[in-house]
């Protein structure tokens, strides 16, 4: 489910940057690989803004702005500004990729049975759990043309409409 009170698409923000959730304390989210593909995109697209969320970090091989804990209004701002967002796990999919697609924000997820199986989206940009294959999928979102992208925020927020708490209430009620 979405919580659709915080997250939605601002048809007015521009989008000039990614985002990457980053909790380093916490190894499924799978932190050193986040920064290995941002290191390699940010080589080829340093005029993209670079933001993280979460926890704070220090150190990176590149430029990025730290905005640590964000509030959910904060995060949905966050989100309309940036076309995409890198969100990894080595277990279980996390709430954000489907606040990023609520907001109009590209998730790219590293491509595993278990992400897709929860998170079947024809708008994320699953691609190899590899430094290579994540900077080149997101390198791909941000080349695109504004029209292009424009479109792209459109239909992802568009994907998610019917994914609120109380839709996801109403299977487990199904279920049981």
């Amino acid at each position: 489910g979405c919580d659709f009170e915080h997250y939605s698409l601002s048809a007015s923000a521009e989008r000039t940057g990614v985002c990457l959730y980053a909790r380093p304390s916490t190894p499924r989210r799978a932190f050193e690989l986040a920064v290995a593909a941002l290191d390699l995109f940010a080589e080829r697209h340093p005029e993209i803004d670079i933001h993280l969320y979460g926890e704070s970090v220090r150190g990176l091989p590149f430029t990025a702005t730290n905005h640590g804990l964000l509030t959910p209004p904060e995060l949905n701002e966050l989100y309309n500004r940036c076309i995409a967002g890198l969100v990894l796990s080595a277990t279980n999919i996390s709430l954000v990729p489907h606040e990023m697609l609520a907001a109009g924000c590209i998730p790219v997820v590293n491509d595993a049975e278990q992400n897709r199986a929860v998170l079947d989206n024809p708008n994320v940009a699953y691609a190899p759990a590899t430094p290579f294959g994540l900077a080149v999928a997101l390198g791909s979102l941000v080349e695109r043309g504004s029209e292009e992208r424009r479109a792209g925020a459109t239909a992802a927020a568009a994907s998610v409409r019917g994914d609120s708490w109380g839709d996801a209430g109403s299977v487990v009620e199904r279920v049981i």
